[in-house]
């Protein structure tokens, strides 16, 4: 087992080095926290990332981000990583700390929950908002909700998954083990199913953006025409004909 979480992770490195460098470099519609996003996603789930970021939004020509990303699916794909690419380091810091510090079993769990909602809610959620020139209260407003529902959905399906692979509390595995990490990237990938279905009710209901792109957000990207304008944190673009 050890073998092959060494050779798993050295492959999710690669790749997400690969997704960094494309991002980076040649995809100019896509939102810069996504990027680094998708990253994240690509590190915590190897294989499973890229083939998300190569089928949901990476653009298969320049100019089409926007049609490529139309789809229900990959709007919900958006949504969902955006989401768990957050939480994840909250979580995993916040396990990390507790099992060094033997915090009691439950306690930990509490700690990581809260760990993963103020890195989710302020970093994930409300800097973009920030970012397209919203103001820092009314930014924070409209994302708690959405952020409390998509991580509450993602620890119901995590933190079981966690439970079983490393255990809690003082007998939890800790971080200076390979066994941890591939806990955590198990319990990441599952909590992402968890939490999927939430953001697509979201996502559908206008309650949290879906797979943007720059040139919807009025963030510049591709030079050329599309419904560019202020958008309101929360609110989606209407669904287009293809099913999004």
């Amino acid at each position: 087992m050890e073998a092959f979480l060494i050779a798993y992770f050295a492959a999710a490195v690669a790749m997400a080095s690969w997704v960094a460098y494309d991002v980076s470099t040649g995809q100019p519609e896509i939102m810069g926290m996504m990027k680094l996003a998708w990253v994240l996603i690509t590190l915590y789930l190897g294989p499973i990332g890229i083939i998300l970021y190569l089928t949901s939004c990476r653009e298969p020509a320049p100019g089409t981000h926007q049609q490529w990303v139309a789809p229900m699916w990959k709007q919900t794909v958006g949504s969902t990583m955006h989401c768990v690419a957050g939480d994840a380091i909250g979580i995993v810091a916040a396990a990390a700390i507790t099992s060094v510090a033997g915090v009691a079993a439950g306690l930990d769990y509490a700690i990581e929950y809260v760990a993963a909602f103020l890195f989710g809610w302020v970093l994930f959620q409300a800097a973009p908002a920030l970012a397209m020139g919203q103001r820092l209260g009314p930014a924070l407003r409209s994302a708690f909700v959405p952020e409390l529902i998509s991580l509450t959905g993602m620890v119901v399906g995590m933190f079981p998954m966690m439970h079983w692979l490393r255990g809690s509390g003082a007998d939890a595995i800790g971080p200076g083990t390979i066994e941890f990490w591939g806990a955590m990237a198990a319990a990441i990938a599952v909590g992402f199913v968890f939490t999927y279905p939430w953001n697509w009710l979201m996502v559908a209901s206008g309650r949290k953006h879906g797979m943007g792109s720059k040139s919807v957000m009025g963030q510049a990207g591709h030079d050329h025409d599309g419904p560019v304008g202020a958008v309101a944190a929360g609110a989606v673009p209407a669904p287009a004909a293809s099913g999004r």
